[in-house]
């Protein structure tokens, strides 16, 4: 400091003079650095919350950034003086009702999703949020076309483009970047998926079923394989697909790519058929190749086991560890998007 730093002998005179603007230097200091510790202990915290809570967040819903900022973590995290050491023991109480936390946060959750519904399906109860018809979209989630990823229940819980981090809306807060996600939907980007939502219901009556109670697991049981018949045609071939993948199924103009021309039309595929789905289905698990509509990439870190402790990873790679024989037989429904 140019105070201290002087080619002059300290007198007993020059230090009454440079005595109170260098302590009030020196105080202001101290507090940047004292703010400094606490910032980097605060953060500390939060990453050894996160991580002793990852195998009770696996089977959770909440996005861990929700979970390690509520109460009691907040409290032990914010609230212990800076010179105690906070360990994993700090937190066992905490963990320990984390699952009582999940399900308050479900409920509240699953009620802002019915009324995302009730907004064009306005007779909806919760007990629809099970339907095969129902969807959300999250902005962003483009998969082309301008066409919004459908995201059915209760994977739209899990899903990471409804805690997605908002640059846009500020990551000033450390917590944000250091999870790298917000909460549960705090921009307000879910969306009831009313496209999808029209798709699979043409696709359940065509199916012969009825759409306003067939769920979603009724369908999964069934597993029916669908041809659209507006697509399929003698130069490309027959356009099939299971059932989920008909919600971000629309038919184009072949000569304007870019502008839907006409409604599907649905026919379901006899079983002698199906092998048409099957072999389609088999080249994209062996070679990892993530069909576009589904929204995500094969090489992208975007896939976990719900089941297992095995942070997110590439498609190729969550492949080879459902065949693990650790892990058990390969069932598609349980590898999913993490949040």
């Amino acid at each position: 400091h140019k105070l201290v730093k002087q080619p002059k002998e300290l007198t007993d005179r020059i230090w009454k003079n440079i005595k109170a603007p260098l302590v009030e230097f020196l105080t202001e200091k101290k507090k940047e650095r004292l703010e400094i510790q606490r910032v980097r202990a605060i953060k500390e915290r939060h990453l050894l919350a996160g991580n002793i809570a990852y195998a009770t967040w696996l089977k959770t819903f909440p996005p861990r950034r929700e979970v390690v900022t509520a109460e009691p973590f907040r409290a032990i995290i914010q609230d212990t003086p800076i010179e105690e050491k906070v360990t994993e023991d700090s937190f066992a109480t905490a963990l320990s009702q984390v699952p009582a936390f999940s399900d308050d946060w479900k409920r509240r959750k699953d009620q802002e999703l019915l009324r995302a519904m009730k907004e064009h399906v306005p007779n909806s109860v919760e007990a629809d949020l099970h339907l095969a018809t129902t969807f959300f979209a999250s902005s962003g989630g483009s998969v082309g076309y301008g066409y919004t990823e459908p995201i059915g229940y209760p994977r739209i819980l899990v899903h990471r483009k409804a805690s997605v981090l908002s640059y846009h809306n500020g990551i000033s807060q450390p917590i944000k970047k250091l999870f790298d996600q917000d909460y549960w939907n705090a921009a307000g980007l879910i969306r009831f998926h009313r496209s999808a939502f029209l798709n699979v219901r043409s696709v359940i009556e065509t199916c012969g079923l009825d759409p306003d109670v067939t769920t979603a697991a009724e369908m999964n049981e069934i597993n029916p394989a669908m041809e659209c018949l507006n697509c399929s045609n003698d130069s490309l071939g027959r356009l099939v697909m299971r059932w989920f993948q008909t919600a971000t199924h629309f038919c184009q103009n072949p000569a304007q790519l870019n502008v839907a021309q006409t409604k599907a039309n649905w026919k379901c595929l006899k079983r002698d058929d199906e092998f048409l789905v099957g072999a389609q289905e088999q080249q994209t698990f062996e070679l990892g190749i993530v069909q576009k509509q589904y929204g995500f990439a094969y090489w992208q870190d975007d896939f976990c086991c719900k089941f297992c402790d095995l942070h997110p990873t590439t498609f190729t790679s969550v492949a080879a560890h459902v065949r693990d024989p650790q892990h058990g037989h390969f069932d598609s429904s349980k590898c999913q998007i993490p949040h």
